[in-house]
């Protein structure tokens, strides 16, 4: 996935899918700011066959500490055209 974070840096959140939709994130990892290509999602508790949403998310309020969901307006989804940078991937694990 090539992404383009914001002057700060800022984080690709992998939400699990529910309903079609972004659901909660289960995993995540810091990008720097520029351009990002073969970003790699660490999986240390391991990952299940499905889809998945990876999401570009700002890094805009404690710097290097992914906040979102949990502080208000911290870490929100980075938008492009008004529309949330992310992508629906599926994941097959053998």
């Amino acid at each position: 996935m090539d992404l383009q974070a914001g002057t700060q840096g800022g984080w690709i959140a992998l939400h699990m899918d529910v309903g079609g939709k972004p659901g909660p994130v289960k995993y995540e990892v810091a990008i720097p700011a520029g351009a990002s290509t073969n970003v790699t999602i660490p999986t240390p508790e391991g990952i299940a066959t499905g889809a998945y949403w990876p999401m570009l998310h700002v890094d805009d309020h404690v710097i290097g500490t992914y906040e979102f969901p949990k502080v208000p307006e911290a870490d929100l989804p980075a938008m492009a055209g008004g529309k949330v940078v992310m992508q629906k991937i599926t994941v097959t694990v053998t």
